[in-house]
């Protein structure tokens, strides 16, 4: 199944729809009403992920998002719990950032372990500090403020919550989103421990919300094939290990 548009396609695509009043009307319906206030006022560019960090990946968001002609949305999950079997929320964990390249222009990255993951293991991602004493997510939320690019995020949790917290619950309705809402910038993967999340919860949520609405929700690649295939776009600049240190340091400086 494909699920893909074409980021020219659907920046065009997302602004027609918008206009749409009778579709946005059975997108609200769907919803029973239920949609976040930064939806409603434009069309936007989505990356969903459980905190919005300012790696490699978002500046890849942001371009894009420029690229379409939408503002930037980044929405976060940060009632989900830490979970060292889940490999996406261990990156939280750890800040990679790049230090320079090598004679065969591959990237060289320095890992900064940044908590205790066994001491995390299970807790709230509200509820996770660093290994300084800082909220895990005071410290990314620090760390975005710091990088300049204007991004407006928003917290999920409660919608979540209240349509069925798994996604095998919610992801048909958080797909339609993406119906007149917003352009959702991803990749699913379909290989690994990943595969399942793809067949098992998007294909079925993506086809149904398409049979509903007659149209596709609107979701373009984040990175190409080739480069989904390699690691080095999860690093973040090299600028951001001077912010880093500054953050860490004032967080000290004040007591906690």
């Amino acid at each position: 199944m494909e699920i893909y548009t074409t980021l020219e396609e659907a920046g065009e695509e997302i602004r027609r729809r918008w206009q749409d009043k009778a579709l946005r009307q059975q997108v609200d319906e769907y919803l029973g009403g239920d949609i976040p206030e930064s939806f409603c006022n434009k069309p936007r560019a989505v990356l969903f992920r459980n905190i919005i960090i300012t790696d490699t990946e978002f500046q890849r968001f942001h371009e894009l998002s420029k690229n379409a002609g939408l503002e930037p949305l980044g929405l976060e999950f940060l009632g989900d719990r830490f979970c060292t079997r889940n490999a996406d929320k261990l990156r939280l964990g750890r800040i990679d950032i790049f230090e320079k390249m090598n004679r065969k222009n591959e990237p060289i990255i320095r890992c900064e372990r940044i908590i205790d993951f066994k001491g995390n293991d299970n807790r709230r991602l509200t509820d996770v500090e660093t290994i300084w004493g800082q909220k895990l997510v005071d410290l990314y939320h620090g760390l975005l403020q710091a990088d300049g690019r204007r991004t407006e995020v928003f917290d999920m949790s409660d919608w979540i919550e209240r349509n069925g917290r798994t996604a095998a619950k919610y992801y048909e309705k958080f797909f339609a989103f993406f119906i007149c809402h917003g352009v959702l910038i991803e990749n699913f993967i379909d290989t690994g421990e990943e595969s399942g999340f793809l067949n098992e919860v998007v294909y079925p949520a993506f086809s149904s919300v398409c049979r509903v609405f007659g149209v596709t929700p609107l979701v373009s690649r984040l990175f190409t094939e080739e480069e989904i295939t390699r690691c080095d776009q999860w690093y973040f600049p090299a600028e951001m290990k001077d912010k880093l240190h500054e953050i860490r340091y004032n967080t000290k400086g004040n007591g906690q």
